[in-house]
């Protein structure tokens, strides 16, 4: 891609639409109940947990940079 300046086959607009619905089944799984995501907001709405759980958890002395779930 980089020599070629082509789109590779899987660019991150297109790895985020598979992403995403993967990372809400398996937490959905992991909790044992449904979902609901604001694909507008990109958001899970009315679950703290499951918004919680979504969040990636860093090791000290590294922090999620918080901006950028606001």
């Amino acid at each position: 891609c980089i020599k070629s300046w082509q789109q590779p086959s899987c660019n991150p607009d297109c790895h985020c639409k598979v992403d995403v619905p993967i990372c809400l089944a398996n937490l959905s799984m992991k909790l044992g109940r449904a979902i609901h995501f604001d694909s507008a907001t990109e958001k899970i709405v009315g679950d703290d947990e499951a918004a919680w759980l979504s969040i990636p958890k860093y090791r000290a002395p590294w922090k999620f940079p918080v901006e950028y779930i606001s």
